[in-house]
């Protein structure tokens, strides 16, 4: 893959540009090469570190070894798997609560009415609060993995 050279400007300085086709083919063929090179794999797994080291490569040779650096990070492999886990919990709950209403005497339907709304909301508000808001109530109990 050859990448077009820089245009420079004051002192030495690149100019910034706009992304032009030469460097979208580029990008497209960067892509190309690590989906043939290394393969799918899913997040975390050793073929992400591969695909990392292939761009860290790839950009050494065009930027120069030491205008390239590598970051570690760390990931929940099971991330939001959790919510839905719990989401199916709470709706298995509401089914129950909703088929027992109504049926134990001398206790009034809404014992099993008023849970059986509670319950059904929760996943709602889970949804809301992990990937609307982006806060991690159930992924944080999951086990991570440094990158």
């Amino acid at each position: 893959m050859t990448r077009p050279e820089p245009s420079y400007g004051q002192e030495g300085q690149p100019k910034p540009a706009a992304i032009d086709t030469g460097d979208a083919q580029f990008a497209l063929d960067l892509v190309k090469a690590i989906c043939t090179d290394v393969g799918p794999g899913l997040p975390g797994t050793p073929k992400e570190r591969e695909r990392a080291a292939a761009i860290k490569k790839e950009l050494e040779v065009h930027l120069g070894a030491g205008n390239v650096a590598t970051e570690e990070f760390t990931i929940a492999p099971n991330a939001f798997l959790g919510s839905l886990v719990l989401s199916g919990i709470f709706v298995i709950v509401v089914a129950l609560l909703n088929i027992s209403t109504g049926t134990f005497i001398g206790i009034s339907p809404l014992v099993t009415a008023v849970p059986s709304l509670v319950f059904s909301i929760m996943p709602l508000l889970l949804f809301e609060v992990e990937f609307v808001y982006g806060f991690e109530i159930i992924d944080s109990l999951l086990a991570r993995d440094s990158l």
